[in-house]
Formats: structure tokens, C-alpha cells, sequence
């Protein structure tokens, strides 16, 4: 299982005045569905949070940062994860329109471990080639 980390931890306050920070994570869209019941539309809307313990913070950050950096995106991996019920939140957005979505937290079963997705995508040879032909002809 795979969640790709799309945001440094973010600060959030609790209700006793405590703070705890998150990250916005990137489920793919098969798991959300299964494990939320949510239909596809839904899901693709849906945001959800990642917690990080207060002391991996600044290498939760740092490692953001530097993946960033790269061109590269920060994941964690796991054996697999647990979704909350998801909530229906509603906000206002910059330009005052009202957006409803569904919101839910993960965590992972049993460790997890950060790491970077992929690398660069190389075209095969056969491709290049077929690239190379007709190199005037740009109708993509």
C-alpha cells in the first residue's frame, strides 16, 4: 500500500489548546472506494490526513522538502492502512463559493516507511524511434 504525501505537516489545534500536525495524503482511488463506501466522485473530492508524531516532524518536513526539490514525490509505505468514517465537512473558498467533501484521516498497519516514488519514466527504444520519424509532425 501506498500513500503519496502531498503537503509538509501542518500545525492543528486541538480543544484543549494542544497542538498536532498532519500531512495531506494521496490514496489511490480503488482503496478509498472499497474502504470507505464511497462512490468514485466522492472519493476523488475527498481529502484526507495523515498524523505525524510531534517528534518526526522536521524530517517529515525536511524529507518533503528535498523530495520536492528532486522533481519527486515523498510516499509511505505500508502493508496497509485504516480509513475513518468519513465526514462531510463544507467550506468556503477564496472566491466565496461553497464546496462540500467528504474528509477522513489513515494510519498504517504495522510500520510504515518513507521512501521516494519512482524516478524518471524512460521511453523504450521502439518508441524513440517512432518519435524520431516524423519529428516535423507535432500534433500532440
Amino acid at each position: 500500500m501506498r500513500l503519496f504525501l502531498n503537503t509538509e505537516p501542518q500545525a492543528n489545534k486541538k480543544s484543549d489548546g494542544g497542538v498536532f500536525y498532519t500531512v495531506l495524503v494521496g490514496v489511490p482511488m480503488e482503496i478509498l472506494v472499497e474502504k470507505t463506501g464511497l462512490s468514485l466522485d466522492e472519493a476523488k473530492a475527498m481529502k484526507v490526513t495523515y498524523e505525524v508524531h510531534p517528534e518526526k516532524v522536521s524530517v517529515w518536513a525536511k524529507a518533503f522538502r528535498k523530495a520536492q526539490a528532486k522533481g519527486r514525490k515523498l510516499v509511505l509505505d505500508a502493508d496497509d492502512i485504516v480509513i475513518t468514517d468519513p465526514k462531510l465537512e463544507t467550506f468556503m473558498t477564496k472566491t466565496g463559493q461553497t464546496v462540500t467533501r467528504h474528509k477522513a484521516s489513515t494510519w498504517t498497519v504495522g510500520d510504515g516507511k518513507l521512501s521516494l516514488s519512482g524516478g524518471t519514466i524512460k521511453l523504450s527504444d521502439e518508441l524513440r524511434d517512432l518519435l524520431e520519424e516524423d519529428e516535423d509532425d507535432d500534433t500532440l
